[in-house]
């Protein structure tokens, strides 16, 4: 976030792209391949990023950035050609580009769910 600040405060001409599937599908591959409960259950701790979803295109935007959320493949080369557009005109743009999971466990979006708020316990 605070590179996000930086380049737009500094005029950095960059392009910052996020591959965005949702997890860190690292860990949840790991753990996939590991094999026991997490395959065994769906449950792969540590390794969604949904409920709530992270809004990389408000955050960028809070801290003087441009960028835009493409899910949709065929708009991709448009808005490649705006980011580049503007790192050419000398500012940062960022790109949360939705791509699809992959590998064991990937249509697993469970998480582990407590809440302070409500003394709600861990549901794992």
């Amino acid at each position: 976030m605070q590179a996000l600040w930086t380049a737009a405060r500094y005029e950095v001409p960059v392009a910052i792209v996020i591959w965005n599937n949702g997890a860190y599908q690292a860990n949840r591959r790991y753990l996939h391949e590991n094999g026991g409960r997490p395959p065994a259950t769906g449950k792969y701790i540590g390794a969604s990023l949904e409920a709530p979803a992270i809004d990389h295109v408000s955050i960028c935007k809070g801290c003087g950035t441009e960028g835009e959320q493409v899910s949709n493949p065929e708009r991709l080369a448009d808005a490649l050609a705006r980011c580049l557009r503007a790192v050419g005109d000398g500012r940062p743009y960022l790109l949360d580009v939705k791509i699809a999971r992959r590998f064991g466990g990937a249509d697993s979006t469970w998480h582990d769910f407590f809440s302070l708020a409500k003394k709600t316990p861990r549901r794992s």
